[in-house]
């Protein structure tokens, strides 16, 4: 992901690359696997859309499922 969103960035590309991991998410995957660490469907939906409009640029980013950023890009 953060290599493509500096290839994009390079080439002024109109668009952000980034990553985000909401954390444990229960699913028919897993069997539902439980678990104060687990998310639900709904939770992990949310984390992911409250991140994708707060209104921060992200580009090149890896967000984790507190919304702090775990890894970063330089375009400098």
């Amino acid at each position: 992901m953060q290599s493509i969103a500096i290839q994009f960035f390079n080439e002024k590309r109109a668009v952000e690359i980034f990553g985000i991991f909401p954390g444990g998410v229960s699913t028919d995957i897993n069997g539902f696997c439980q678990g104060s660490y687990m998310k639900t469907t709904s939770e992990a939906g949310k984390l992911i859309v409250d991140i994708m409009n707060d209104g921060q640029r992200h580009n090149g980013d890896i967000v984790g499922p507190d919304k702090k950023i775990i890894s970063k890009v330089n375009f400098n």
